[in-house]
């Protein structure tokens, strides 16, 4: 945000002819960061209130089957599963 701000500050100083473009590319780019930053912050606030969450049930499987989706784009992942036909079930 810092690096945005700098740079947009530099281009306004030497008089850059885009810079109503310049400043709106920079402001959607804050705006961006700053609706990162405060999901990180809400993670964490409920991170730090994790005892008080409640366990619940859950098929593993499901779980797996996600996880495995994320990770197969990467050409550099192998997956070997041998998935079970039943639902195994997780109180967690």
């Amino acid at each position: 945000m810092k690096l945005s701000m700098q740079f947009l500050q530099k281009s306004i100083e030497n008089g850059a002819p885009n810079i109503k473009e310049l400043g709106a590319r920079v402001s959607a780019t804050l705006v961006e960061q700053i609706d990162h930053l405060s999901q990180i912050a809400g993670d964490f606030s409920r991170f730090a209130t994790i005892e008080k969450a409640s366990p619940e049930i859950f098929n593993i499987n499901d779980v797996l089957k996600s996880i495995k989706e994320l990770y197969s784009t990467d050409i550099k992942n192998d997956f070997i599963w041998h998935i079970l036909d039943e639902r195994i079930l997780i109180n967690a």
